[in-house]
């Protein structure tokens, strides 16, 4: 039987960073991907002369590359360097559709913050803002919950689409790596859709109809803990020093997976999309070339979204709520503990969550704010005055409350 092949490439020091490196630190990157690449085939296996490349990064946002949350520029550059190098493509383009414009604005800001607009005008890549192109309806068959998205026109018009995520956690689905980084090629309200519990099933639904011919993992720097976008230094992980690659993004995440310290079958997603014959997630059947995964693995810190006595001055009355509330709260709340907020203030902010919630009856007579979050705690929406209620399901505008209570950090209530 032809067995999954998947390339895991280490060097024990990486020089540069993701924000300062030099040619001759890019030289080191360059020969990671070559191997990592030369392992599975080789890059002609995949390119050819006059080929439209499409590199699909992973941009959450406007973050520095420092914070180690979007795909490290050493790898962007030595990719599109070497692409040229090696097949003489027509053209490279790098595109994404960044998150959540509400919070992060446009994708066209996440290229600057991100170094990735200073790596296209270096090597001569295109560069696709998806949030500002044409796009077109795909269909799904078979679909699980989601039956039809959009996707950028340039996408179809390519030659070649090689997916390039960052190895990190995330909340919603404990990693981020291949699968994941796919929903950045949707629209802002295709985003919105199946974004609860129900998540890993759209991210394999997505697959179905859209495969990369290849995969090259940035894991130079890596996140690990709250991710995906951890406001913790600790969860930064600087020397991983890794570079995976593969065709079968199941594998590939699952590899990536091992590497982290989870058991590939506890991850949602990379074990529904094995169920659905979409991909090989059992390690068995996956031939790892290059390093082995016992020499490399680290154990990561789990991503978690718990809120009850979690958090200093925090109440927290859950009820049937789903991972897309819960989530979403701790991301914010996460950050007012991560830059002090909480330690300032002086009284309990309380919030509700979920549906036929229980809760205290002296929850009326308080006089600090009570956040109410999603369209299932609606009930509780009119409580008392100082009651703030954020609506939606999920509710996007959650990172909203980290603004308030920053003031009432500073003022007296």
């Amino acid at each position: 039987m032809k067995r999954t092949i998947v390339s895991l490439v280490h060097r024990d020091r990486v020089p540069g960073t993701p924000e300062n490196y030099t040619k001759e630190d890019l030289k080191v990157v360059k020969e990671m991907i070559a191997e990592a690449l030369d392992l599975i085939g080789g890059i002609n296996k995949f390119v050819d002369a006059g080929d439209r490349v499409l590199l699909k990064p992973n941009i959450l946002g406007p973050l520095p590359p420092e914070r180690g949350v979007t795909t490290d520029p050493r790898v962007m550059e030595a990719l599109i360097e070497y692409v040229y190098e090696q097949t003489k493509a027509r053209e490279v383009i790098v595109g994404e559709n960044s998150a959540v414009p509400t919070i992060f604005g446009s994708t066209r800001k996440a290229f600057e913050v991100s170094r990735i607009a200073e790596v296209c005008k270096r090597t001569g890549a295109t560069m696709a803002y998806f949030d500002e192109e044409i796009q077109v309806q795909v269909a799904v068959q078979n679909a699980k919950v989601f039956p039809r998205f959009h996707i950028p026109k340039r996408l179809l018009d390519c030659d070649v689409y090689i997916t390039v995520p960052k190895l990190k956690t995330h909340i919603f689905t404990v990693i981020s790596c291949c699968l994941k980084n796919q929903l950045g090629l949707l629209p802002w309200a295709d985003k919105q859709l199946a974004h609860r519990n129900e998540i890993s099933y759209k991210l394999v639904d997505i697959y179905r109809v859209i495969r990369p011919n290849l995969a090259v993992v940035d894991g130079l720097w890596a996140m690990q803990g709250q991710g995906p976008f951890s406001p913790f230094r600790e969860d930064i992980i600087q020397d991983m020093n890794l570079i995976l690659a593969g065709t079968d993004c199941v594998a590939v995440d699952a590899v990536a997976a091992a590497t982290m310290g989870f058991d590939p079958l506890e991850i949602d997603t990379i074990r529904v999309a094995q169920s659905e014959g979409l991909g090989v997630a059992d390690l068995s059947q996956i031939e790892v070339r290059g390093a082995k995964i016992e020499d490399v693995k680290r154990n990561f810190k789990k991503p978690t979204n718990e809120l009850i006595a979690v958090f200093r001055n925090v109440d927290v009355y859950e009820g049937a709520s789903c991972i897309a509330c819960r989530s979403f709260l701790r991301v914010a709340l996460d950050s007012l503990k991560a830059d002090g907020t909480l330690e300032k203030i002086q009284e309990k902010v309380v919030f509700i969550v979920g549906a036929r919630t229980t809760i205290p009856e002296n929850l009326k007579d308080m006089k600090t704010p009570i956040f109410v979050c999603g369209q299932c705690a609606e009930e509780y929406k009119n409580l008392t005055h100082n009651t703030i209620y954020i609506p939606g399901c999920p509710p996007w505008g959650l990172h909203f409350i980290s603004d308030i209570i920053r003031k009432l950090a500073v003022t007296s209530y």
